[in-house]
């Protein structure tokens, strides 16, 4: 028989589930992480916010506002942003030897004793709901996309060599290829291939994908190499 969380007791003695929805939410939990509520919120079977509600009321804590508040530079950067989105927190307000700390799991007393060896303060946790912690999380921390982080990769490669262009060869100046950030990702991988292709005067490219990627090769000398 599963065990039922603190969370689960206190929304079942609130009346918003009963035994059955818990396990569904439970399941779902285990199924694709964040919180227990969140869970039975994807569900359609309590509403988030008021859920929160009940449980910060359940836990003696306060609630964090449905109008996200202002946090001031000191407190953001008490804590590294990964480490906020890892745990989905959010360090409120300094206030002496305290740190009012929004979070979605009140009771993830691991992080919050994290949180209180790294920023040498007491915490004074504030429950908010999983949707309403993203919303700051992601207004605070903004985190980059898969694009991003494959455009920023591609805008620090330095590329250089030769390109033939209608039957003449020119040098391409690495530093103006470099300079055009404006350019869609896929297109600078494409001039690094063939400005790398052209330093080592390569006949012919080949690109093979395999499991992890895709393999670039250069003939040259009628030999293929790996770049």
């Amino acid at each position: 028989m599963q065990k039922i969380s603190m969370v689960g007791k206190l929304l079942i003695r609130a009346g918003l589930v009963d035994d059955s929805a818990l396990k569904r939410g439970h399941e779902l939990q285990e199924k694709s992480g964040g919180t227990l509520v969140y869970a039975l919120s994807s569900l359609a079977l309590l509403d988030e916010e008021a859920a929160t509600a009940v449980v910060a009321q359940g836990l003696h804590l306060d609630q964090l506002s449905s109008e996200l508040p202002e946090v001031s530079d000191e407190a953001k950067a008490l804590l590294r942003p990964d480490f906020c989105h890892k745990h989905m927190m959010v360090p409120l307000e300094i206030q002496g030897k305290t740190v009012r700390l929004a979070l979605a799991d009140p009771l993830d007393y691991s992080a919050i004793q994290d949180v209180e060896f790294l920023s040498a303060k007491k915490v004074v946790a504030v429950v908010a709901s999983q949707t309403a912690m993203e919303k700051l999380l992601n207004r605070l921390y903004p985190q980059e996309t898969e694009l991003q982080r494959s455009y920023s990769m591609l805008s620090r490669a330095k590329p250089e060599g030769e390109i033939e262009e209608e039957e003449e060869y020119e040098v391409v100046d690495a530093a103006r290829v470099a300079k055009d950030t404006l350019l869609p990702p896929i297109v600078r991988l494409v001039n690094l291939i063939l400005t790398d292709a052209a330093k080592a005067r390569a006949s012919d490219i080949h690109i093979e994908p395999n499991e992890l990627g895709l393999l670039v090769r250069h003939r040259v000398d009628g030999m293929l190499q790996d770049v």
